[in-house]
C-alpha cells in the first residue's frame, strides 16, 4: 500500500514538474511572440509614415 501511494506522489511530482516546464517554455515563447508582434508593428509604422512623407 505504501509503494503505491509513493509511486502515485513521484509521478505527481513528475507531472506538476513537466507542466511548470512547459508552463515556463510557453510564457517565454508569448513573451518573444508579443516582442516580435511590437517590432513588426513599429516596423509597419515606420513604413506608413515614410509612405505619407513621400505624399506631403
Amino acid at each position: 500500500m505504501y509503494q503505491k501511494i509513493h509511486i502515485l506522489l513521484l509521478w505527481g511530482e513528475i507531472f506538476c514538474s513537466g507542466v511548470g516546464i512547459w508552463a515556463k517554455i510557453w510564457v517565454r515563447s508569448r513573451k518573444m511572440w508579443s516582442a516580435s508582434l511590437v517590432k513588426s508593428r513599429s516596423i509597419l509604422g515606420l513604413a506608413a509614415k515614410l509612405d505619407r512623407a513621400k505624399f506631403d
